[in-house]
């Protein structure tokens, strides 16, 4: 059953929820939403709604789409910047310690030579988890709660395919097809993205909520909710969607 909320709208918020099985039309764009959770976010044309907490609406209904969110791989899943900097420092004698990295652009600091390790063949395979990294990515699959995918971009042929052998071997479990090669995240849509790159997120807030995973070359920022660990992430998407 499809209902227009058009007539409960107050200013972008609809004050409550007539039915639990019905689905909800965004007033902005028409597109259908669910209506199991406090807050919806239209991600067509960006426009979030409190539905507010009616009887028996705060769980999401599986039967509709379930929030999608989004990932990031690099020092967000894995280690790669100190992994990296293990690598350069023993090939170099340098001491760079990932505290001293304020920049995205790694060559202020290590070079191309830097750069060019990155791009040998073995590197993405080899780098660490976070801690409890791929602990939370299977918390939020087995919940049913989210629908979860990795957006990563990659600059060789073979960094995709170290990736894919890397879940296979920290969480063989995970759908290697929802992990996507893009460098431009803005073109995908979800509910949520995780990323350590303040650009990603700027580009991509206008259409998903954004968490800025901490790294040092981010510290400045202070336009996005920041978690040092994927498990700080649980309780926001809790606040957010449940």
């Amino acid at each position: 059953m499809e209902t227009n909320y058009d007539t409960l709208l107050q200013k972008g918020t609809a004050k409550t929820v007539a039915c639990k099985n019905e689905r909800l039309l965004c007033p902005t764009c028409g597109r259908a939403l669910p209506n199991r959770r406090k807050y919806t976010y239209c991600p067509d044309c960006g426009q979030y709604l409190d539905y507010g907490s009616g009887d028996g609406v705060q769980k999401w209904d599986v039967r509709y789409n379930r929030p999608r969110i989004l990932f990031d791989m690099d020092d967000c899943i894995n280690t790669f910047l100190t992994h990296l900097l293990a690598v350069y420092n023993e090939r170099t004698g340098a001491h760079i310690k990932p505290s001293e990295i304020k920049d995205w652009d790694l060559t202020k600091y290590l070079g191309e030579y830097g750069l060019s390790i990155f791009k040998e063949e073995g590197f993405f395979e080899g780098i660490p988890e976070k801690k409890n990294a791929t602990r939370t990515l299977k918390k939020l699959i087995l919940s049913a709660d989210y629908d979860v995918y990795i957006i990563t971009a990659c600059t060789t042929n073979h960094e995709l395919e170290e990736k894919y052998k890397w879940f296979d071997k920290y969480l063989p479990e995970f759908n290697k097809d929802r992990i996507i090669k893009c460098k431009e995240k803005e073109i995908i849509r979800g509910d949520v993205l995780i990323d350590d790159k303040v650009e990603n997120l700027e580009k991509c807030s206008p259409y998903m909520r954004c968490i800025l995973f901490d790294m040092p070359h981010n510290r400045e920022c202070q336009d996005f909710p920041r978690v040092k660990s994927l498990a700080e992430v649980v309780p926001l998407l809790k606040e957010w969607f449940y």
